[in-house]
């Protein structure tokens, strides 16, 4: 089963978004997907992601570097175990979230 870490992030420059892409890919990915976000009337732009590893250890280490880069950026993440590769697939259920708010 894999771990999904996923995240909305307030990067502004491209060498934000550089920085959190080279947190993640410091681990041994099964899948990274990436996506800028420009926003809407309810949502500021943003940098999303979602990171799949296949460890405890991994998960564990990438949400911690994430967190610094959420408390360094401001936004949000989340783990869950993701079932969709498996041969029986369960909703995701988000384990823990993370997140802080610009004033």
């Amino acid at each position: 089963m894999k771990k999904s870490i996923r995240g909305r992030l307030k990067a502004k420059t491209q060498a934000d978004k550089d920085s959190i892409v080279k947190s993640i890919n410091k681990y041994e990915l099964w899948k990274l997907d990436t996506q800028d976000f420009t926003g809407d009337e309810t949502a500021e732009p943003s940098f999303n992601f979602e990171a799949w590893v296949n460890t405890e250890t991994d998960k564990n280490n990438l949400f911690s570097d994430m967190k610094k880069k959420v408390d360094e950026l401001s936004g949000e993440i989340d783990w869950h175990d993701c079932t969709h590769d498996e041969k029986e697939k369960k909703p995701c259920k988000i384990a823990e979230k993370y997140e802080k708010k610009v004033n």
